[in-house]
């Protein structure tokens, strides 16, 4: 059964409130109960301790007027006996209604007594207001029969029934204030079971109140404790996936929407560790940096393409055809394989995107947004410095690679690197496509590969590249050249060594060759031929050197016309 946080929330707050409502309807009922049994005993049992105790005192004073009524008939004391015995009979009168008073607040209180202690108190003083009723009423009539007598002469007579008189009185008296007292200890114990019962309704209520303290906390806590702890668990694996961790998982403890968003975070989770499967399988394939590249772009612009300024990198190995036909097709294989690991490697560090491998020839790029407008060039130009090192220490793993312990193939590499305006676009059919560049920029880098075979260099990069890199690395110029395809002549330049990383024979063999390069252009054959010689000095196995002294000798013996403009035109790829 699904229920929602709000009605988990009303739900804590009904019964929170429905404990506070009891617990105050309860301590109503008590606070009432202690209230009316206060209003008792105000009512009823000091009321009646105070009559009791009042016919007591009556009594004491009836027996005083009954003896200055004997001291006036005996004329021991002034006065009027008749008025005596009236005032005698009148406080008599006054006890008989006390008596009465007393016993009508005594069964009122029994009748609405609920404790068992006070019912039976009551019972018993009940019992001794009747016999001092009833012992008073004869104790009066006793005492005016002896005034009579008395009065009449008859005095011995009324001296015996004045001795048992006494008694009665006296035995009067004592019941008379034990029945006093006892009233006024059941008023005292009434009144103190009122306060302890005060005092129990007290403790009852801090007991309620914090009762319901501690059950609103609890369903307080164990409701922010369902909503904080799955949203926490939520933000501690939403941290996880930040760091890479797409393994992580929600438990979901709830069938409510925090459940909810727990199981749809773990579907979300399961979906990017699809995609990032997906990613890490195809990205042998393709350049993850292409496929986020793609995800976050508009499809119609991926198909229609754009127009930006990169720089485009072909390379292959030099003589490869002759490699593999020494090879068995698994080692053949196993040395492409490696090659293409070990010279991929400096290119993906340098930002570079590696658009293809045809067989040992591999194709890359660089520009926005993989890399700055302004940098391409000379990461380009650095990584294909770098692949010459790691090419170096390739050369060793060579033997173990192809199984050959003597005779093994020397890996040499040719690089060309082409900076300018390109295509950038989704290109193929509507069942297969390739994200790549195109242009006559792309075609200027595959032919200045090519021309690393004619000119005998390893890295020959256009003029555009020269000119963004030439801060950071040493270039020399090797000619100009109108490659097959174009018509306009383009500049090519060696990249020969980082700035500082030149020596002064790089510099010297550049400056001499510049100056070559100048004296054939303005076709001084002997100046250009000296220069040469100068570079040929530095650098004996130079291949530029070779062509060019190859290319002044023809030229001597088959001078160029008027119109030559120092272009060299290319007649193979």
């Amino acid at each position: 059964m699904r229920i929602g946080i709000a009605t988990k929330i009303f739900g804590g707050m009904f019964i929170l409130v429905v404990v506070m409502v009891a617990a105050a309807m309860t301590s109503m009922v008590l606070v009432r109960q202690v209230t009316e049994e206060l209003t008792f005993v105000e009512g009823a049992y000091l009321p009646m301790a105070r009559t009791v105790a009042t016919v007591a005192a009556i009594a004491f004073e009836q027996e005083a007027q009954f003896e200055r009524s004997l001291a006036k008939i005996k004329g021991a004391r002034p006065g009027d006996p008749d008025v005596a015995i009236e005032t005698y009979l009148a406080l008599g009168a006054g006890l008989d209604r006390e008596v009465e008073a007393a016993l009508a607040l005594l069964r009122t209180a029994e009748a609405t007594t609920t404790n068992p202690d006070h019912r039976v108190a009551l019972v018993r003083l009940e019992a001794k207001l009747t016999r001092l009723e009833r012992e008073h009423q004869d104790i009066e009539d006793e005492g005016l029969r002896i005034l009579d007598l008395l009065r009449s002469g008859q005095a011995e007579f009324g001296d015996i029934l004045l001795e048992r008189l006494e008694n009665e009185q006296a035995e009067f008296d004592a019941v008379a204030l034990e029945a006093a007292d006892g009233a006024a200890n059941l008023a005292q114990q009434a009144t103190a079971s009122a306060l302890a019962n005060e005092r129990q309704v007290l403790r009852i209520n801090v007991l309620l109140t914090a009762l319901a303290a501690i059950l609103g906390l609890l369903f307080g806590t164990l409701i922010v404790r369902g909503l904080t702890r799955p949203v926490r668990d939520l933000l501690l694996a939403t941290d996880q996936i930040e760091r890479g961790n797409l393994e992580v998982q929600v438990p979901v403890v709830s069938r409510d929407e925090i459940g909810d968003l727990a199981r749809s975070f773990n579907h979300m989770v399961g979906e990017l560790r699809s995609k990032e499967q997906i990613k890490d399988t195809f990205g042998r394939y393709v350049d993850p940096r292409i496929v986020e590249n793609l995800i976050g772009r508009d499809a119609g612009a991926m198909v229609a393409g754009e127009s930006a300024v990169f720089t485009v990198y072909f390379s292959d190995i030099a003589g490869f055809t002759p490699i593999a036909e020494r090879l068995t097709p698994s080692g053949l294989v196993t040395l492409i394989n490696a090659y293409l690991t070990a010279m991929s490697l400096p290119l993906r560090d340098s930002k570079g995107i590696i658009d293809k491998y045809i067989g040992d020839a591999i194709m890359a790029y660089w520009g926005p947004p993989f890399c700055g407008n302004h940098e391409h060039a000379r990461l380009a130009c650095g990584a294909a410095m770098a692949q010459q090192k790691v090419l170096a220490e390739f050369q060793t793993q060579v033997p173990e690679l192809t199984g050959l312990r003597r005779d093994f193939p020397i890996i040499t590499t040719r690089i060309g690197i082409a900076t300018g305006e390109v295509v950038v676009g989704s290109i193929g059919s509507d069942v297969s496509r390739n994200y790549t560049v195109m242009g006559d920029t792309v075609n200027l880098g595959a032919r200045l590969e090519g021309l690393n075979k004619a000119y005998g260099t390893h890295i020959l990069v256009s003029a555009h590249t020269e000119q963004e890199a030439r801060d950071a690395f040493v270039f020399r110029e090797i000619d100009s050249v109108a490659v097959v395809g174009k018509t306009e002549p383009a500049r090519i330049y060696e990249l020969m060594a980082t700035i500082a990383d030149a020596d002064a024979d790089q510099l010297a063999l550049r400056d001499s060759f510049e100056q070559a390069l100048e004296h054939y252009r303005q076709q001084r054959w002997d100046a250009a031929e000296a220069a040469l010689a100068d570079c040929q000095e530095r650098a004996p196995e130079d291949g530029p050197v070779q062509v060019y002294l190859k290319r002044i000798a023809a030229l001597r013996q088959s001078p160029p016309s008027a119109e030559w403009d120092g272009v060299w035109r290319a007649t193979s790829k």
